[in-house]
C-alpha cells in the first residue's frame, strides 16, 4: 500500500512550526500577486486597494493557539480547525484548501519553488514522513481499521534534534554525533524484514478553548504524574525495562544542509534493528529528490563492522570494541533519549490514549534542558508514553543560532517491532573481519581497525 500523496502533504504541512507557518502563508500569498509581510503572528497581504491580515494557526503545544489581536480576515489551519474559529465568521483555509493552492491556483514554477523551500520537495517528490511510513506498514501487514481495535489513535510524529557540544551538551554535524552518528572514542558501551509493533494512526487534536480532558492519576507510570513529568530517571529505567531485547528503532532527522540557514534540507533516516547483544545500522540520507544508502554498521556484541558508502570508493572497516567505538549505539540511546531530550523544565500531560488494549499518555514539555548550549531557543516536545512507562516516540525540535542566521532542527524516532526482531549479517562481513580471523588469510595480530577499499558504482554512494 502506498501513502497517498494528499497525505504527504499534509503530514509535511503538520509539521511546521509557527514561524515556519507564517513564512509559507507569506510565500503563497506573494506568489498570487501580494505584497506580504509578516506582522507578530499574522502575515498582512495587500494587492491593489485590496487588504488582508492571514493567521496561521501555530502548532498546538502546551497551550492553546491564542486568538490574534488585530480583526482577522483569513485563518489558515494547517492541522484540526480550534471551535473558536468554526464559530466565527472568518474565512478558514484547511490543509485540503492549501494543497488546492500548491496544484491549482499557483504558477507550477511557483508552487514547486515554494513547496521546496518550506516543505523540502516539489509536493509530488515529498517523502513520507516516519509516522506515515511506520502506519502504513501497520495497515498493509494488519490491517489497522478492523485488527487494531483502536478507539483513539495518536500520529507518532517523534522528534529529536541531536546536538552535541564539546563540552558534554548538544550539537549537530553530520555522521558525527556521538549518540547518532559515526565513529567515537569514547569506550563501547541485513536485518531481517520485521513487523513494526500496533503503531497509533492520527488522532483528532482538541479543538476546543477548554483545558484537555482529564488524563487520570497516571498510578502504572513510573516519574509521571497528571502534571507532567515527577522523576525522569525512573521513566527512564522504566522505559529502558519495557523495551526489552529485541526491537527496532526508527529515527528521521532534518536541517537545511550541513547546518547552513537558508541551504536546501536534508533529511537523514537511521535505522536499527536490536537482537540482543547484536544490532545493524542503515543511514540513508535524502536532499531534495535523491535518495542515498550512506553507511551499515554491525555489531556482533563485541566488535564494530562499517561498510561506508560516502566516497566512489567505499571502505569496508572493523573497528575493535577494546579501543573504538562507533554510534549510533541503541543501549546508550535506550536512556539517554529520555534523560537528555525530555527534561524540560516545564512539562504536562495532556491527553489519555487507547491504542488496542494499551493505555498511552500525550507527554509535551517546553523549554531548554539542561546542558543545552544557549544558541537553542524555542525547545519543546511532544512523547507517547506507555501505561508501564515505554517512550514509543518522543517530539522535540528547536532553534538554533550561528553566526549565519538561524535554522529549525528537528528528528524523529519511534521504537517498534517488540520482541519480535532478528538479525542477519550481513553479506560483506567477511571484508571487514581482522586478517586473523579471516578464510585463508594468514594469522596477524590485530591491535587497531582494518580498512579494506570496495569500488562502487558511483549510483550508489552517498554524500
Amino acid at each position: 500500500m502506498t501513502v497517498p500523496t494528499d497525505a504527504v502533504v499534509d503530514a509535511h504541512l503538520a509539521r511546521l512550526d509557527a514561524e515556519a507557518r507564517r513564512a509559507f502563508v507569506a510565500d503563497l500569498w506573494a506568489a498570487r500577486g501580494f505584497e506580504t509581510s509578516v506582522d507578530d503572528a499574522v502575515v498582512v497581504a495587500r494587492r491593489h486597494a485590496e487588504s488582508l491580515v492571514v493567521y496561521p494557526l501555530p502548532p498546538r503545544r502546551l497551550r492553546r493557539p491564542p486568538r490574534p489581536e488585530p480583526p482577522v480576515d483569513v485563518v489558515v489551519a494547517f492541522e484540526a480547525v480550534p471551535r473558536w474559529v468554526e464559530a466565527s465568521d472568518v474565512r478558514v483555509l484547511t490543509p485540503a484548501d492549501l494543497r488546492g493552492m500548491l496544484r491549482y491556483a499557483l504558477d507550477p514554477a511557483d508552487a514547486a519553488s515554494i513547496s521546496r523551500r518550506h516543505l523540502g520537495s516539489p509536493p509530488a517528490a515529498l517523502a513520507p514522513p516516519l509516522s506515515l511510513r511506520v502506519r502504513d506498514g501497520v495497515e498493509a501487514l494488519h490491517g489497522v481499521g478492523e485488527s487494531v481495535g483502536v478507539t483513539t489513535v495518536v500520529t507518532l510524529l517523534a522528534v529529536v534534534v541531536l546536538v552535541f557540544a564539546a563540552s558534554g551538551a548538544l550539537f549537530v554535524d553530520d555522521g558525527t554525533e556521538p549518540l547518532l552518528g559515526s565513529e567515537s572514542v569514547a569506550p563501547p558501551g541485513g536485518a531481517d524484514a520485521t513487523t513494526p509493533e500496533q503503531t497509533p494512526t492520527a488522532s483528532p487534536t482538541p479543538t476546543d478553548e477548554s483545558d484537555a480532558a482529564a488524563v487520570g492519576s497516571l498510578d502504572t507510570v513510573p516519574g509521571v504524574g497528571p502534571d507532567g513529568v515527577t522523576n525522569l530517571t525512573a521513566l527512564a529505567l522504566a522505559h529502558d525495562r519495557e523495551l526489552g531485547e529485541n526491537y527496532t528503532l526508527w529515527t528521521d532527522r532534518y536541517r537545511p544542509q550541513n547546518g547552513v540557514p537558508g541551504a536546501p534540507r536534508t533529511q537523514r533516516d537511521t535505522d536499527i534493528t536490536v537482537e540482543g547483544d547484536r544490532y545493524l545500522v542503515e543511514e540513508t540520507f535524502e536532499t531534495g529528490e535523491e535518495r542515498r544508502l550512506a553507511r551499515v554498521v554491525y555489531f556482533d556484541g563485541t566488535d564494530w563492522y562499517v561498510d561506508e558508502r560516502t566516497a566512489e570508493t567505499a571502505s569496508v572497516r572493523w573497528v575493535d570494541g577494546r579501543t573504538g567505538n562507533v554510534a549510533p549505539d541503541p543501549h546508550r540511546l535506550r536512556r539517554a533519549l529520555v534523560t537528555r531530550y525530555l527534561a524540560t523544565p516545564t512539562t504536562d500531560v495532556t491527553e489519555r490514549l487507547y491504542v488496542g488494549d494499551e493505555t498511552r499518555y500525550r507527554l509535551e514539555g517546553e523549554g531548554r534542558p539542561p546542558g543545552f548550549p544557549d544558541r537553542v531557543y524555542n525547545y519543546s516536545f511532544v512523547a507517547v508514553v506507555g501505561d508501564r512507562g515505554l517512550v514509543h516516540g518522543a517530539a522535540v525540535e528547536f532553534t538554533v543560532v550561528t553566526v549565519e542566521g538561524s535554522y529549525r532542527l528537528r528528528f524523529e524516532w519511534t521504537y517498534g517491532a517488540l520482541g519480535a526482531t532478528s538479525v542477519t549479517e550481513p553479506a560483506w562481513l567477511h571484508l571487514a573481519l581482522p586478517r586473523n580471523d579471516s578464510a585463508g588469510a594468514e594469522s596477524t595480530e590485530m591491535s587497531g581497525n582494518r580498512t579494506t577499499e570496495v569500488p562502487r558504482n558511483t549510483t550508489e554512494t552517498a554524500s
